[in-house]
């Protein structure tokens, strides 16, 4: 059973919306130290390419969810205008981050921006949000469309294209090492299976992932392996825009402060990338 674009918006809507107070604490490989503060380098960096001549540049959060962006952004000193399908998700930006009086929020339909203006933000930031979009390319297009001349678009945190070419001889034994460090015990595991039994969201994981081929979280991803096609997003970028980042690199997935696997590993292997060219 397939889901048509609009029921696909709805149904990502309810999910993001239902998941909000536990996303965090689910996914580890984007609020752990290590990733967060390379989010950090790495923002203040785009941000510092700016040259559209605003006092305060205006950044559009594209799929802000809970604020991994938006917290960073904000302390970075620019003003932030978070966009997200989930109305849950705004409102508790707008609870979290108002008394800022640099926060403004704006719903996606998750077919483009049509509600923005032309050449109307700053900046355009994006982390791990593209391919949960059916036409990310349209969405692309309007990234040009509504950043500014000198403005940056900052694309993160989406699979580099050695993951879903193959291409990444040993990383599997990265991913099991991984496994291994942090395996749960023994009665743990038993625990979880038996909560699991009983549990609605277990259930609801299963029927979406059974008979609407939706991932774990219940949400929509356009490819199985959650690959975009980069090429094709540079094909559309560059030229208008002027490269100046594109790197592939290992995210962390550990909690530890001084995470030991991926200390090991970082060097070795890639599996996201992290793109930011600045518009002509």
């Amino acid at each position: 059973m397939k889901m048509n674009s609009i029921s696909q918006v709805q149904h990502n809507r309810r999910v993001h919306d239902s998941v909000l107070a536990t996303y965090d604490h689910i996914h580890t490989e984007i609020f752990n130290p290590t990733e967060q503060a390379r989010i950090a380098s790495v923002l203040e960096e785009a941000i510092s390419q700016i040259n559209t001549q605003s006092k305060i540049p205006l950044v559009l959060d594209f799929g802000a969810g809970t604020g991994n962006l938006t917290r960073h952004l904000l302390n970075l000193g620019v003003r932030v205008l978070a966009a997200d399908v989930s109305l849950k998700s705004l409102a508790s930006l707008k609870s979290a981050f108002g008394r800022t009086g640099r926060i403004d929020t704006v719903e996606l339909n998750g077919v483009d921006l049509s509600n923005l203006e032309d050449n109307s933000v700053d900046m355009v930031a994006t982390y791990s949000v593209l391919h949960h979009i059916q036409d990310y390319l349209a969405v692309v297009k309007e990234f040009l469309r509504v950043v500014k001349s000198g403005g940056v678009i900052y694309i993160d945190h989406e699979n580099a294209p050695s993951v879903w070419l193959k291409n990444h001889d040993g990383y599997t034994a990265y991913r099991k090492e991984l496994q291994s460090v942090y395996r749960q015990h023994p009665i743990e595991r038993v625990v979880l299976k038996l909560r699991n039994l009983f549990s609605y969201d277990a259930w609801r994981r299963l029927v979406n992932r059974k008979f609407y081929g939706l991932g774990s979280e219940g949400d929509i991803h356009v490819f199985i392996d959650d690959h975009i096609e980069w090429n094709r997003i540079e094909d559309l970028l560059l030229p208008q825009c002027i490269l100046l980042n594109r790197e592939d690199y290992l995210v962390c997935r550990e909690l530890n402060p001084s995470p030991p696997v991926y200390e090991k590993y970082k060097a070795r292997y890639v599996d996201m990338r992290v793109m930011i060219c600045q518009k002509k």
